[in-house]
C-alpha cells in the first residue's frame, strides 16, 4: 500500500484512498488483499535454513585449516600410502563439530519459532459488517479493527473513532506517559511518531477507553517493521572468542606454511641426492602434524554446554558463540520503559480477611483468574 501522510488526511479521504468502508472489508477482498501485500508479520531475513546453518560451522579458521590438512593427507595416501588414517580421523573431528554446533542452533532457533507461535496475537476485525476475531497475520490495509484497554496493536492504523482513547507508545518512543488518541487530521510538516495522536502503531498497547481505526500497513511496512529492518541489516559483530580464534587460525595458518616451506628448503639442501617429493611429503607430514585438531570440537563442547545451563534458566541462545559473549559483559545499558518494564501497572497478589490471592494475567490483558491455595477462588 503506498505511503501516504494519513495523518494529514480526514477520515473520509483515508476511507476513499484505502478503497474501504465505514463497515470494513468484504472476506473475498480481504483475502484477496492478503495474496497481494502478504501477511501481517515482521519477516526475517534469512530464516531457518538448516542448510545453510550447517554450512555456517565450516566458515571458522581453524576449521578451515582442518579441510586443507584432510586434503593434504588424501594427496599423501594416494603418493605414499600413508595419511589416510590421519585424513579419517581429521574428517570425523570436522563432521562431529559441525553436526554437533548446528544441533545447538537449530534446536535453539525451533524453540524461538515455538515461542513466537504460541504468541501469536489475535484481533477484533470488522468484516462483512460483522465483528470477528482473527490471527493478526491475516489483516491487511483497509481492514477496520477494533481497539480495547490491554490490547497490543497488530498494525499501523488511523483512527476514525475514539472515546477516552489512550495508547502506550514505549517500545517505539520511549514515553512511559500514554498518548490520547484523536480523530482530526493533524496538520504538521515532518512529524515523529508521537506527534501523530490519530494513528496507532503497531507493537504498542491500548491503555484505556475504545477505539476503532482502519489499518494502513502492515508487517514490515509499519513504524515497528521499520526499526525491524534497520535492525536485520546492521553487521553482526564477531564475539572475543571468534576474534581470537580467527586471529589464532590466520597465524597459525601462515606459521604452518613458513615452516614447511623452511623445512623443505632445508631438507632439500641437507639430502640433494634423495627425491623433492619425499622431502615435500615430509614438510606436509608436519604441517599436518602441527595442526590442533581438537580445538574446534572442545571450544564447540565448551559453548554447548553454556547453552544447556541458560537453558536451565530458562535461556534460550540463539546461537553457540553468545554464550561466552554474555559471560564476558558486566554491565548492560538499556532503557526502562518498555524494554526492562511496560509501564503497566498489574496487580498480582491480594491480601484481604486474612486471605492471600494470586492474580494471573499479563499487562492490561483481561484474561486471567484469582487462586486460593492453588485453587481457583471467585472473589
Amino acid at each position: 500500500m503506498p505511503q501516504n501522510h494519513w495523518y494529514d488526511n480526514d477520515i473520509e479521504h483515508v476511507i476513499k484512498q484505502l478503497d474501504t468502508s465505514p463497515k470494513g472489508l468484504s472476506e473475498v477482498e480481504a483475502k484477496s488483499r492478503l495474496e497481494k501485500y502478504g501477511p501481517n508479520e515482521l519477516i526475517e531475513t534469512g530464516g531457518i535454513n538448516p542448510l545453510m546453518m550447517f554450512l555456517q560451522q565450516f566458515r571458522d579458521p581453524m576449521v578451515i585449516i582442518l579441510i586443507i590438512a584432510i586434503g593434504i593427507s588424501l594427496v599423501t595416501h594416494f603418493i605414499e600410502g600413508e595419511g589416510l588414517i590421519d585424513a579419517i580421523v581429521i574428517f570425523a573431528i570436522v563432521i562431529f563439530n559441525a553436526i554437533f554446533g548446528f544441533v545447538q542452533e537449530y534446536k535453539s532457533e525451533q524453540a524461538l519459532e515455538a515461542l513466537k507461535q504460541m504468541a501469536a496475537p489475535k484481533a477484533r476485525v470488522m468484516r462483512d459488517g460483522l465483528w470477528n476475531i482473527i490471527e493478526s497475520r491475516n489483516i491487511v490495509p483497509g481492514d477496520l479493527i477494533g481497539l480495547d484497554p490491554g490490547d497490543l496493536v497488530p498494525a499501523d492504523s488511523r483512527v476514525v473513532y475514539a472515546v477516552g482513547f489512550s495508547a502506550d507508545e514505549a517500545p517505539l518512543t520511549g514515553e512511559s506517559v500514554s498518548v490520547r488518541k484523536i480523530t482530526n487530521p493533524i496538520h504538521l510538516r515532518n512529524p515523529v511518531v508521537g506527534d501523530m495522536k490519530n494513528l496507532v502503531f503497531a507493537g504498542t498497547t491500548i491503555t484505556a477507553g475504545k477505539g476503532n481505526a482502519i489499518v494502513t500497513s502492515t508487517g514490515m511496512k509499519t513504524e515497528f517493521g521499520k526499526i525491524a529492518e534497520l535492525v536485520q541489516e546492521s553487521e553482526k559483530d564477531m564475539t572475543p572468542l571468534q576474534i581470537d580464534l580467527d586471529d589464532l587460525g590466520k597465524k597459525l595458518g601462515a606459521l604452518i606454511v613458513v615452516l614447511c616451506i623452511v623445512v623443505f628448503g632445508a631438507e632439500v639442501i641437507k639430502n640433494v641426492s634423495d627425491s623433492i617429493m619425499q622431502e615435500l611429503l615430509a614438510a606436509i607430514a608436519l604441517a599436518v602434524s602441527a595442526i590442533p585438531e581438537g580445538l574446534p570440537a572442545v571450544v564447540t563442547i565448551t559453548l554447548a554446554i553454556g547453552v544447556q545451563r541458560m537453558v536451565a534458566r530458562n535461556a534460550i541462545v540463539r546461537r553457540l558463540p553468545s554464550v561466552e559473549t554474555l559471560g564476558a559483559t558486566t554491565v548492560i545499558c538499556s532503557d526502562k520503559t518498555g524494554t526492562i518494564t511496560k509501564n503497566e501497572m498489574t496487580v498480582t497478589t491480594l491480601f484481604t480477611n486474612g486471605m492471600t490471592i494470586s492474580v494471573s494475567g499479563v499487562g492490561y490483558n483481561r484474561e486471567g483468574k484469582f487462586t486460593r491455595a492453588s485453587e481457583i477462588f471467585d472473589p
